[in-house]
């Protein structure tokens, strides 16, 4: 039997929008693997102390080695790369606890029940070829509804291999670069990893794209002052190019939607109506 963990990087979990969803999501995450690591680069931990009490198999992880840096006054500089250092640590500590496999997924994201066995599958058998990676996809949820796998990243990692991640782009396996990539991948979609990533209001998506900072090292073109009309035109222009979806909700995607049906304000909301006039 293959043993699998979860890495999962996190920062704050009770605002920036996350505080809908990632009990949830963190959840599924502890029902499908053996672990989950979870990497803090916040040095505010709140909500942490109720996930390790609800599941007995998460590792939590907060230290000067994950945190991002601070000013005197206590100010975080968000920092990508950072992310990437913590998932690399994370499958560090699974390589060493004797985890066979790992995926690395996020706060904001679930694994369907139907997923679990087609996506343990594709862990064994990255094991028993030998292969240092395999595909693990992505697919989207707004409000109740979803979309097929969109997006693939080389996150399924064989621990044998020696793996670094590199955000936001994607993973150096022995000096190979693989790089993420987009498209339409509906054969897939048994496997795939579900994203919430609009479930939330537009103060929530302001202070967590000002925390952020628009992440202006890698998309420098993007406004510095945090404009709606931008990120909904952003929204729908990635959508467009996804593909609706009639797959059932289960308990996690319907635990989801339920949040959202009582949150008339989620963004989530908007993009859907816009969608649907076009």
């Amino acid at each position: 039997m293959v043993k699998i963990a979860v890495v999962c990087p996190i920062g704050h979990l009770t605002h920036h929008g996350y505080q809908y969803v990632y009990q949830t999501c963190i959840e599924s995450l502890a029902a499908f693997s053996d672990t989950v690591y979870l990497l803090q680069s916040t040095r505010d931990r709140a909500g942490v102390d109720e996930l390790i009490e609800a599941h007995d198999n998460i590792v939590y992880v907060g230290s000067d080695k994950t945190w991002f840096d601070a000013d005197p006054g206590g100010m975080e500089r968000f920092d990508l790369n950072q992310v990437g250092e913590n998932i690399n640590l994370g499958l560090a500590m699974a390589r060493a606890d004797g985890h066979d496999a790992a995926i690395a997924a996020e706060n904001n994201q679930y694994i369907p029940e139907a997923a679990c066995g087609p996506l343990r599958d594709a862990c064994e058998m990255t094991c028993a070829l030998d292969q240092p990676y395999e595909w693990l996809y992505r697919r989207d949820q707004l409000a109740d509804v979803t979309f097929h796998a969109s997006l693939r990243r080389p996150w399924i990692f064989n621990l044998t291999h020696e793996a670094t991640v590199q955000e936001p782009d994607g993973s150096n396996y022995l000096g190979r670069f693989i790089r993420h990539e987009r498209g339409n991948f509906p054969r897939h979609d048994a496997a795939a990893l579900v994203d919430c990533p609009l479930e939330m209001s537009l103060e929530d998506l302001n202070a967590k794209m000002t925390y952020f900072r628009s992440l202006i090292e890698f998309a420098p073109k993007r406004p510095r002052i945090f404009s709606w009309d931008y990120w909904r035109d952003y929204s729908l222009s990635k959508f467009r190019q996804k593909v609706l979806d009639d797959r059932p909700l289960d308990q996690y995607g319907k635990a989801i939607a339920e949040i959202g049906a009582a949150h008339p304000e989620f963004l989530s909301h908007e993009i859907l109506e816009l969608l649907w006039q076009k």
